[in-house]
Parts: structure tokens; C-alpha cells; sequence
């Protein structure tokens, strides 16, 4: 970070989980709380060396960092805390939410912002729906009853998840 910074960018996922205490640290933080399909979130930890053993594993994983993730952004307030679907930026509402983000943060969304973004930042790429194919098939129906049972747990609390 050189002297003459204005603004600081880190994307580790536990920063979302930990909102409200950055906030506390530097009050002037804002934080964005990107959420993905749980189960492609949980496709990709299986196959990280530190990641969960079991399909099942990985959705309690997921399902416990996403709860700390929306309590903590929630306790940060409007003002410091953001929480954008991922299915949303990258497909669903492209325009908006990228407007919504940069606004949040305070950055100017540039001609050049919006192309790069058309061009390079597709759907396609992003890996939606991977977990149809990466988790095992005799997996599948127990992964799939309890995710929608978490879905239920988590829209309750107030957590905007990416429909079944």
C-alpha cells in the first residue's frame, strides 16, 4: 500500500464474517458481502486441501460462515456493510448491481469499468452450477434436501440467497 492511497481492497472471504469489528478498527470501511449458491461454494471448498472432507461436511461449512457473514454485515450497518448475489451481478441484474457496488463503495463506474465488465466478467465464466457436476451422484439427494433446508434456515434470518 503506498502513502498516497486512498482506498484498500481485500477479497479474503472471512472479512465479510468479521465486518463489524473493521468497521470498529476503521470506521470509514465499507464491506461487501459477495454470496454465491451455497452448493457451488460448497463444490469448490471440496476440492481445496483445507476444505471439507464430505459434500454434506462442506454445506455445514458454508452454512455457518454465510450465517456470520449476514449477522456481521447486518451489525455494521447499511452504511459499512453489503451484501450483493453473486447470481445477480454476473446474470440476472448486471446493471444494476454493478451500480449498486460501485456506488456503495464510492467509486466512479468509468466507460471503461462497464466495458471491461461486459467483456471480460461473463456469466459463462463463473462457474454456475458446478456442483451438479462435481458432487458424486450417490451424494446428490441427501446434498440436495439438506441445502434446501438450509435455504429455508438462512432466508429466515434475512439472507438473500440465489433461489433453488
Amino acid at each position: 500500500l503506498s502513502s498516497d492511497a486512498h482506498v484498500w481492497v481485500d477479497t479474503t472471504p472471512q472479512n465479510a464474517e468479521n465486518a463489524h469489528r473493521l468497521v470498529r478498527l476503521m470506521p470509514q470501511s465499507k464491506v461487501v458481502f459477495m454470496i454465491r449458491d451455497g452448493r457451488d461454494t460448497c463444490a469448490s471448498v471440496l476440492q481445496k486441501q483445507w476444505g471439507p472432507d464430505s459434500p454434506t461436511m462442506a454445506l455445514e461449512w458454508w452454512r455457518r460462515a454465510a450465517l456470520r457473514a449476514h449477522r456481521s454485515i447486518g451489525q455494521a450497518g447499511p452504511e459499512h456493510g453489503l451484501t450483493i448475489r453473486f447470481d445477480e451481478l454476473l446474470h440476472t441484474r448486471r446493471n444494476e448491481t454493478l451500480h449498486e457496488l460501485f456506488d456503495f463503495v464510492g467509486f466512479e463506474l468509468t466507460r471503461e469499468v462497464q466495458q471491461f465488465f461486459a467483456e471480460r466478467m461473463s456469466g459463462r465464466k463463473a462457474n454456475t452450477d458446478r456442483w451438479r457436476r462435481d458432487i458424486p451422484a450417490e451424494a446428490l439427494p441427501a446434498f440436495e434436501r439438506r441445502y434446501a433446508e438450509i435455504h429455508e434456515e438462512l432466508s429466515a434470518e434475512g439472507l438473500r440467497l440465489p433461489p433453488l
